[in-house]
């Protein structure tokens, strides 16, 4: 099975230097050198051969950094898993470990081509909670303050993925 990740490498990795954190990778890491957060339990499948290094949901960033300790933030697939409300307070948290110059990476499932891709026979995913607009992401790290968004949008046009890159000021 391909992973979300690998479809916009090209586009991601690039914004993946220095010290950081892939959450929920799935053992497929944006760039060999992340730090790979995944759940004690994942509920897919091992899409690389990992390791995870560490075990929690994200959330818990505390737990492991210190403020302003990352480079990036790259998560794929998971801020849909989380209610529209409680994405701002995510990012919230993320924002407090990113060192100023940064990068929030995020690739989530566009909610009108996810749609339908689910119509046209695409697995539905029971864990989402809310997927993204183009633009939504870019709305939340406004109210959040302190960042230049540098893509948010979907960039293949046959593909229901939405790449957001925003560099923290």
């Amino acid at each position: 099975m391909r992973s979300e990740t690998s479809k916009y490498r090209h586009i991601t990795a690039p914004y993946c230097q220095g010290a950081g954190v892939d959450i929920g990778s799935a053992g497929d890491p944006v760039v060999p050198h992340a730090i790979q957060i995944d759940l004690e339990q994942p509920y897919c499948p091992p899409l690389g051969p990992g390791p995870i290094h560490l075990k929690g949901d994200g959330m818990a960033m505390s737990e492991w950094f210190v403020p302003e300790s990352l480079d990036f933030i790259y998560s794929a697939h998971l801020i849909e898993d989380f209610h529209r409300l409680v994405q701002e307070l995510v990012l919230r948290r993320w924002n407090v470990h990113l060192k100023r110059g940064g990068h929030l990476i995020i690739l989530a499932p566009e909610i009108t081509r996810w749609k339908a891709a689910v119509a046209a026979g695409q697995p539905p995913n029971e864990a989402h909670k809310h997927e993204p607009r183009e633009g939504e992401l870019s709305g939340m790290v406004k109210t959040i303050g302190g960042y230049r968004v540098i893509m948010d949008a979907c960039p293949d046009p046959n593909d229901y993925g939405l790449v957001f890159i925003a560099r923290k000021l």
